[in-house]
């Protein structure tokens, strides 16, 4: 069940996020000089399979979790020198 994140980490208007993404969110909004957009839920056809990719972008990284039932994209703007410092946070979470 998606369920609502703010603080101060999160931009934008759209605060649901699926529950596989939930431990993520949580430890990246304690970072410092972090913000992140959380992406539109789209529901998959797939059950069970959990993933998380993370590929670089020019002021960030997009990450897409993939829950059981529902995956959602987000965009995490950081400074480049923490950015994979921050990759790392977002794996631990994931685990």
């Amino acid at each position: 069940m998606p369920q609502h994140r703010t603080g101060p980490g999160i931009a934008g208007k759209h605060t649901t996020a699926i529950d596989s993404a939930l431990p993520i969110i949580d430890a990246l909004i304690k970072v410092p000089k972090l913000r992140m957009t959380l992406g539109k839920i789209i529901k998959t056809s797939t059950n069970g399979n959990r993933t998380l990719k993370i590929s670089n972008t020019k002021s960030g990284f997009l990450m897409k979790v993939v829950g059981n039932c529902y995956a959602q994209t987000f965009f995490v703007i950081v400074p480049k020198e923490n950015i994979d410092y921050i990759k790392n946070i977002a794996y631990q979470a994931f685990i």
